[in-house]
């Protein structure tokens, strides 16, 4: 075999080990790179390298009224715990406790009533390094509603004004919510998108008050106007015996307004002398004789003085006695009076 093709596979059998070598020493620097541990700083050894301040949760959702914990940490350059001092900001609603333990600072934040975005800021010292998360607010479901009065009790014309109550699970008042209103006999009561309620005739209803798929139910009565007092016209009349005069009643409520539909019950005081109908048709059946003043008199229509045997009782609308007529159809008497 020649000297130069044997020295040519040398080299190369040679070339071959020193390649298998460098892999060798290239996998093991490989592994101890990796397993080289890292460098955490503990916030407590007084590390203030502070180049951000993380918050989390970054972005959630809650209802009205409702709490939720917030959680900032401050880390160094290489990613380790920092020390820090952490403060909170909120653009709505509030952050009602505040603590830390461990390199973690932790802010409660409560919702207010109002719906919509709100940022919640943590804000750390030295660096003045800050980092936002976003909350959104939304409405609390209505989970019962309750009215007020529970019932009620009206007259014909009158008005009353009912209030709806929604509340949460919790029993919260929730304002600003929509409520219907429905009424289950027009004809007796209507009620506006407001609660007021209208008596329009004698009956009862029964009035709804709904939100969200929740409700409550007033109970109503609507009762007739009492009346107060009754006018009678004419207020005073004469007829002779045989003759009839239409008298008229108007009842009135205690403010003096007329009340229509009202029955009307008719009477005399004594049958004998005048006769009235259910209409008030007044006829005069006979004279009636008595005394008024020591002196008798007759009159077609005229009313007894109660307890006072004949004597006649003259009222604003006794019917008055024709003396002409008198001294027609009776003699006079032996002192020369006529009575």
């Amino acid at each position: 075999m020649p000297f130069l093709f044997k020295l040519s596979k040398r080299v190369a059998r040679l070339k071959d080990r020193l390649a298998a070598v460098s892999a060798a020493l290239l996998a093991v620097t490989v592994v101890f790179a990796c397993e080289k541990p890292l460098n955490v700083t503990d916030p407590g050894a007084g590390s203030s390298d502070v180049s951000r301040l993380v918050v989390f949760p970054k972005a959630l959702t809650i209802q009205q009224n409702q709490t939720v914990d917030f959680t900032a940490v401050g880390l160094t350059t290489g990613g380790d715990t920092a020390t820090v001092t952490v403060s909170w900001s909120v653009t709505g609603g509030s952050i009602t406790d505040m603590s830390s333990t461990g390199g973690r600072h932790y802010g409660r934040y409560k919702a207010a009533a109002d719906t919509g975005r709100v940022k919640v800021v943590a804000k750390g010292q030295p660096n003045g390094v800050a980092d936002t998360a976003t909350v959104t607010i939304t409405a609390t479901p209505v989970a019962a509603v309750s009215v007020s009065p529970m019932s009620a009790s009206v007259t014909v014309g009158q008005t009353v004004q009912l209030a709806a109550t929604t509340t949460d699970a919790a029993g919260n008042v929730l304002s600003g919510r929509a409520v219907a209103w429905t009424s289950s006999d027009l004809g007796v009561a209507t009620v506006s998108s407001s609660g007021l309620v209208s008596a329009l005739a004698v009956g009862s209803a029964t009035l709804a008050a709904t939100s969200e798929g929740h409700g409550a139910t007033v109970a109503l009565t609507v009762s007739s106007v009492p009346v107060a007092s009754v006018v009678v016209s004419p207020a005073s009349s004469s007829a002779q015996v045989g003759a009839s005069v239409q008298f008229t009643a108007v009842p009135k409520d205690l403010a003096g307004n007329a009340l229509t539909g009202r029955a009307v019950s008719w009477a005399s005081s004594n049958g004998s002398v005048v006769t009235v109908s259910g209409t008030g048709l007044v006829t005069g059946v006979q004279e009636w004789h008595g005394h008024r003043d020591g002196h008798e008199h007759s009159c077609g229509l005229g009313e007894p003085e109660p307890g006072v045997g004949q004597r006649v009782r003259w009222p604003d609308s006794a019917v008055r006695c024709d003396p002409e007529r008198r001294k027609r159809e009776r003699p006079a008497r032996p002192d020369g009076h006529v009575g």
